[in-house]
């Protein structure tokens, strides 16, 4: 289910901030947290009470699901930048890199086209994909934007955009049936956040490398932010009609709970298989 053993991520793995323990704990103070930072939001991070009633509903949402304390403090802040205004672009980007000595790892990113000082990147290694990516870079960007507000994503990813615009179908849907949708906990969250919110969000498409200075901005913060940045991991129990997830190793399984079990079963049957005295071979290959 994972390219590494999960006995070979959890020993570095730190369950309370989902900080990879080889890396150094980013505190507030330092200068590498995501994106830069103005003394306006040193100033929020800081402040152990973010106490603007207009943003208490996004303190809400990002305490409830974002479990690393820097990243929800840091979301907290660009909250508080951004409440006064009710019309949004954002640029957003998701990258997969490949990591020979590791695990495969996502880069999340993106920058206010109004605002361009304001910027959040992070990193997720738990089931990576290029569309996981992006759409961790959706939820992260609506988790900020303010209630009632019109927010406008550019992406360069068709595939996510097509969703986006099945989202309200699919919460129409029965669990059974969401559960077989890839991603489907995120999308979940997604559509929770803007409904939470009372968002109108519209998706623009970019064509990718195409020099709009934003996109590659955006682009270079989801890359750096791969193998370097704070990691993102959310709390899918949170969600009201999330009832039953599958842990181990207090790791939430992303995929469908039928197609999990279904997986270890055939998993274990392989294995049962291959300690067949007639299949030594067969197995020899496997341990090569």
């Amino acid at each position: 289910m994972l390219k590494a053993h999960l006995t070979d991520i959890l020993p570095q793995y730190d369950t309370n901030t989902n900080l990879l323990l080889s890396q150094p704990y980013l505190t507030t103070g330092q200068a590498s947290l995501p994106g830069p930072i103005d003394s306006h939001l040193d100033r929020s991070l800081n402040n152990p009470v973010l106490n603007h009633s207009p943003i208490q509903p996004n303190i809400d949402l990002i305490e409830k699901f974002i479990d690393s304390p820097v990243l929800s403090s840091y979301l907290k802040a660009l909250a508080t930048s951004l409440h006064q205004s009710k019309n949004f672009q954002f640029y957003t980007d998701g990258s997969l890199q490949r990591d020979p000595k590791f695990i495969d790892s996502m880069g999340i990113g993106w920058i206010s086209a109004q605002h361009k000082e304001l910027t959040f990147s992070t990193s997720a290694i738990l089931w990576p994909s290029s569309t996981k990516a992006e759409m961790l870079a959706y939820l992260t960007t609506l988790m900020v934007a303010p209630v009632i507000a019109s927010v406008t994503l550019v992406t360069d990813s068709a595939a996510t955009i097509d969703d986006m615009a099945n989202l309200q179908e699919m919460m129409h849907q029965s669990i059974r049936k969401r559960e077989k949708i890839p991603n489907f906990p995120i999308w979940m969250t997604i559509a929770y956040t803007i409904e939470a919110l009372d968002l109108k969000v519209t998706m623009i498409k970019i064509k990718a490398h195409s020099r709009d200075r934003l996109n590659e901005w955006a682009d270079k913060l989801a890359k750096d932010a791969t193998f370097s940045a704070l990691q993102l991991n959310l709390h899918y129990t949170k969600l009201p009609d999330l009832n039953l997830v599958i842990v181990c190793n207090h790791l939430i399984i992303e995929n469908s709970s039928r197609r999990c079990i279904k997986q270890l079963q055939d998993a274990g049957h392989f294995h049962n298989y291959l300690q067949l005295q007639r299949n030594t071979a067969i197995k020899t290959l496997t341990e090569l």
